[in-house]
């Protein structure tokens, strides 16, 4: 249990809200080649994974004009595009905190295991079942159990039990944010996240190759819910199911139980170059539409809760709207995070399967977690000059995104800056959702895996989306 939000951070209490008003202007270059000439053969620098053969490079002598010029018409408009970007290049030089704190555990039983065999020899060990949820990709059974006397002794009696997989103490989870400070003047300047994972560059380029969202922007969260920002259509095509204290996807009206959920989901869901706030990841020309996981009533947050509406992602994916990407930026408090767990990472493997990736905020412990990478995204925090954002977590994985100081919504109404791996995660989510709009034939996996090979590496090593490139390979150069 914790103090209401304002209580922690007084700067959230009052923030000005505003409204924009200055429409962007953009100016438009259009580029027209009609052949092959020797500065085309010296910008062009040939992708490393293309055979040399795709784009040989002869010298323009007479006796091969005619073969160059049919060669650069056939593929005249992945030069265009080729040039357009080299152009460019030039161009464009909370923390709330709401714990389990329980001594319960999670156990996981075997694909196709006899559940009520599990059920009754959990019984006879003297555990009361809080919650069980059953997993229909994976074909186990999750429970949640309370056992009595001691917890060692138990694990060990729960492990001779037929049909067990893994038992493992229930983590203590928290929101992956730290604290606001309000502003008078929110708006695209100041979201510097944006220039850092180079969306900025990218929207540049779309607009200039008239590039649109050929589908509809997707997120699924899981948070405290995700209020709607109707002011402009910034933010209201968001779909709320209610997952709190057993509940295992009740449609609800769309709100926030904390502040948390609206504020992550805003750098991804925000409408862009509306003239209205702020921009937000995932949209370009359409706005995105967002299905909210409430996890948290506002003063209990679950584990189990978060587990029930991972399933439930993975179960109900026609629900999401398809293949998709779903952000988590909750974890466990202190180790071992999410990550480490074999429960979370099998719904996860099953997540995979079927196109559906889950990104996970690192968390804000300061901690080294040491879990190996597997399949979730985990995303660790920078700060303002792409440096390791002191707070962050690290490990054995190299994700990263702006943290620190990033604006967002604090209310329906008002914007803030804020703080945290929960806000760095949106960064990557935010890329996968706009590529799989650009290019419906990806799905959430697909997606990352060019975000993560586009992506640029930091002065310590660390990986940030360079969403600029990632268009460029998802959108115009698909073969890459």
């Amino acid at each position: 249990m914790t103090s209401p939000p304002c209580q922690q951070n007084q700067d959230l209490c009052n923030p000005a809200s505003h409204n924009r008003t200055n429409q962007p202007t953009f100016t438009i270059i259009v580029v027209k080649i009609y052949r092959y000439t020797p500065a085309f053969d010296a910008l062009w620098k040939k992708p490393e994974s293309v055979p040399a053969k795709r784009f040989p490079r002869i010298p323009p002598t007479s006796g091969v004009q005619n073969k160059l010029n049919k060669l650069a018409l056939s593929f005249m408009t992945r030069a265009k595009s080729a040039l357009v970007f080299l152009f460019l290049l030039f161009l464009f030089a909370c923390s709330t905190s709401a714990n389990a704190a329980d001594e319960s555990l999670i156990v996981c039983t075997k694909a196709k295991a006899k559940v009520d065999a599990v059920r009754a020899e959990l019984t006879s060990l003297g555990c009361t079942i809080l919650s069980e949820i059953p997993f229909k990709k994976g074909k186990f059974t999750i429970f949640q159990v309370q056992p009595t006397g001691d917890i060692s002794a138990t694990v060990a009696l729960i492990y001779k039990i037929k049909g067990i997989s893994s038992v493992e103490r229930t983590p203590q989870s928290t929101f992956q944010a730290s604290g606001f400070c309000g502003v008078n003047d929110p708006d695209f300047p100041s979201q510097y996240g944006l220039q850092t994972v180079k969306w900025t560059d990218a929207i540049c380029t779309m607009k200039l190759l008239g590039i649109g969202q050929r589908a509809i922007p997707r997120l699924t969260l899981i948070d405290s819910g995700c209020a709607k920002v109707n002011s402009g259509d910034e933010m209201n095509d968001v779909t709320q199911f209610n997952f709190v204290d057993g509940a295992n996807g009740v449609p609800e009206f769309a709100f926030d139980a904390e502040v948390h959920g609206t504020a992550v989901c805003a750098i991804v869901g925000a409408k862009s170059d509306n003239a209205n706030y702020i921009a937000g990841v995932g949209s370009h020309t359409l706005p995105v539409k967002i299905v909210s996981c409430r996890t948290s009533n506002g003063l209990t947050f679950r584990t189990i809760d978060v587990i029930s509406a991972m399933v439930w992602c993975v179960d109900n994916q026609a629900a999401r709207g398809g293949p998709g990407v779903v952000n988590i930026s909750v974890n466990s408090f202190g180790l071992p995070k999410y990550n480490g767990s074999f429960v979370i990472q099998e719904i996860a493997r099953n997540a995979r399967l079927q196109g559906d990736l889950f990104v996970n905020a690192s968390g804000n412990d300061s901690l080294v977690d040491s879990s190996p990478e597997r399949f979730m995204r985990r995303v660790l925090a920078l700060d303002e000059n792409n440096l390791l954002a002191s707070f962050s977590n690290t490990g054995p994985f190299k994700a990263a995104g702006p943290g620190v100081m990033i604006a967002t919504f604090d209310s329906p109404n008002s914007i803030a800056f804020g703080t945290g791996t929960s806000f760095a995660s949106q960064f990557w989510t935010g890329a996968i959702c706009l590529l799989q709009s650009l290019n419906p034939a990806l799905n959430a996996v697909d997606a990352d895996a060019i975000v993560y090979r586009t992506a640029y590496t930091t002065t310590e090593g660390y990986k940030v989306p360079d969403i600029q490139k990632a268009v460029l390979r998802s959108a115009l150069f698909p073969w890459m």
